[in-house]
């Protein structure tokens, strides 16, 4: 058990609201979204062992959508002001490559606002999604761009825009759909909404679930465990699984799972998919087995209320985080 204090919080602002591990090689590297209760104010990155790598301040106004990162971290999306866009798109450990835009579609017979309202960037990094108060999601072709060298500022290619998705989105996981989803592995991503989820492909969006309640979702998350590929949204009180694999015909659903003792804020699924945790308001942590399908261990997490959870890369250790950027590691249930 250790604990990090991330510097230069300022008062109401130091808040941990989501805690994300990257993937791939720098796989002891954390993500941390601070801010107050309503929305981001900086992104931190920071090694296991507290050192902190980088620290990208954006933009805060009411009803901001927390930033997105690729599943490697190198990836961050996020909007300047509140409205409906355009969304800026950098990688902030190569400042040199300058920042892209995403200008999503003007629906210009809309005659009230439709604000953006959720970001969210695929597991690659190779897709941006962009989901609007009128329940509309634009795709943007990300990697791409700065990989081709385009200049500064220019805009992103819109690849598609889902025009049924309704309610507005709340909450985007990101995830890859292995065989025997029809065309192979493929990168999928769930739209968590008030009182609905949808399973979302590159190509087609899919209704596959009504959660149990119609509190809008604070989080998702997408594992790989023994029943193939599942994910779970934390809503109100409850966390709730749709468990089965990301192929056709749909996953049979399950919920499991729920924490009466306060609203759960953050999901998290060990690295071998074999547990779930999930932080909630009151400061506690709750451990699932994922096959069984049981709660194995709650715990307080000794420092007041949690925003967000992660494993380390081994699965031995969480790290959830709460007020005054403070980040506390220790043992998985």
């Amino acid at each position: 058990m250790f604990e990090i204090l991330l510097p230069d919080c300022l008062p109401g602002t130091g808040f941990v609201r989501r805690i994300a591990r990257a993937t791939g090689p720098a796989a002891d590297t954390f993500a941390v979204w601070l801010g107050d209760h309503e929305c981001t104010h900086s992104v931190r990155w920071v090694r296991a062992d507290g050192t902190e790598l980088l620290r990208r301040d954006v933009p805060a106004f009411p009803g901001a959508p927390d930033p997105a990162l690729s599943g490697d971290l190198q990836l961050l999306a996020f909007l300047p002001e509140s409205g409906g866009g355009p969304v800026r798109a950098e990688r902030p450990f190569e400042p040199a490559r300058g920042h892209r835009l995403a200008v999503p579609h003007p629906f210009e017979h809309y005659e009230e606002p439709n604000p953006i309202c959720c970001l969210g960037i695929s597991i690659a990094g190779d897709a941006l999604r962009v989901g609007r108060e009128r329940g509309e999601i634009d795709d943007f072709a990300l990697a791409e761009s700065f990989l081709g060298g385009a200049p500064d500022g220019s805009e992103l290619r819109r690849t598609n825009v889902h025009f049924e998705i309704f309610p507005r989105a709340h909450a985007f996981g990101h995830g890859i759909a292995p065989p025997p989803y029809p065309n192979g592995p493929t990168d999928l991503y769930i739209v968590a909404a008030a009182g609905y989820a949808y399973r979302a492909y590159r190509d087609t969006t899919e209704e596959i679930a009504e959660l149990a309640s119609n509190v809008p979702p604070r989080a998702v998350a997408v594992g790989t465990t023994q029943r193939g590929v599942e994910y779970a949204v934390a809503h109100g009180h409850t966390v709730e699984v749709q468990s089965g694999s990301f192929a056709f015909p749909r996953p049979r659903g399950c919920a499991f799972g729920s924490a009466a003792d306060g609203t759960v804020t953050g999901v998290a699924f060990a690295p071998d998919g074999s547990a779930l945790a999930a932080c909630t308001s009151t400061g506690r942590v709750h451990f699932w087995d994922c096959a069984a399908q049981l709660l194995r261990e709650t715990r307080d997490w000794g420092i007041g209320p949690l925003g967000g959870i992660a494993y380390d890369a081994t699965g031995a250790r969480c790290v959830a985080g709460g007020a005054n950027g403070r980040l506390m590691f220790r043992a998985a249930g």
